[in-house]
């Protein structure tokens, strides 16, 4: 049986109520999908949670990171589909999503990453479209007390001016929820794995740039209970913080070309 699309899930001792509510979104949706799951718990205790023929469960006591998890539930997949969706265990939807995202990348073949709109459980907007970070966003965003300051730095970084009413071309779509072309994605050897855990993200959309477009649409919308761990666990702030510097030791802490150039621009259509 032909599906349309292939699914990769990175666990990390995570709540079983927001695993399944995830599960529950897959299996009511309309689309014929093929999860792996690749768990990076001290024990594989949540393997119960996944039953089916269309699920494949992995457990890795060494915890291999985020990155490198998704990677290998990829690689997985003997046969892969035209689509593969990058997604967190915290992330519920609507039947329909996957259906019409994944439509919306058959009749846009320049697409390369499609993201959706994310909204907190309440349905409140939590703002993914964002540029390019400077050093100076990450350390104001992160340790700066005061308040003016970082809504300063976050009118800029987070594109206060879109308004989430149209699609738009973006430099960084965060790793949540993201439906790839699986070509491209093979082509460029997935996640970068040097990133255990955070930034992975921009550092994936930045080199997709360079094959296809990466597009946010907000047609459709997705929730996300985005815990903000780093904010609240030492060991999570220091791999934050590791990742960072990471990043600009890749991409450039002062110079750096891309950032001064990858502005969001409303995407054109070819349907």
């Amino acid at each position: 049986m032909s599906i349309d699309l292939t699914i990769s899930l990175v666990l990390f001792q995570n709540k079983e109520e927001q695993i399944l509510e995830l599960l529950n979104s897959f299996r009511e949706s309309t689309v014929k999908w093929e999860l792996v799951v690749y768990d990076n718990s001290p024990t594989n205790s949540l393997s119960s949670l996944f039953q089916g023929r269309n699920i494949q469960y992995l457990h890795d006591p060494r915890n291999i990171g985020f990155g490198r998890g998704h990677n290998k539930a990829f690689s997985h997949k003997k046969n892969t589909s035209e689509f593969h969706l990058v997604v967190n265990p915290d992330i519920s939807f609507e039947p329909l999503v996957l259906e019409r995202m994944i439509d919306k990348m058959k009749g846009n073949e320049n697409i390369g990453i499609l993201a959706p709109k994310v909204l907190f459980p309440d349905g409140t907007l939590q703002r993914t479209a964002r540029l390019l970070p400077t050093p100076l966003d990450f350390f104001i965003r992160r340790f700066c007390p005061f308040s003016r300051l970082q809504d300063k730095i976050n009118e800029r970084y987070e594109i206060y001016s879109y308004d989430y009413s149209y699609p738009i071309e973006i430099p960084f779509i965060s790793g949540c929820f993201m439906l790839l072309r699986s070509k491209f994605f093979k082509d460029l050897g997935g996640f970068d794995e040097r990133f255990f855990m955070y930034t992975e993200d921009i550092d994936l959309t930045r080199r997709m740039m360079q094959l296809a477009s990466t597009v946010l649409d907000p047609s459709f919308s997705v929730y996300h209970e985005y815990e903000r761990g780093s904010h609240k666990n030492c060991r999570l702030l220091f791999i934050f913080l590791k990742s960072a510097f990471q990043y600009f030791n890749k991409w450039g802490w002062i110079f750096d070309k891309e950032r001064n150039t990858c502005y969001p621009k409303a995407y054109k259509s070819s349907e």
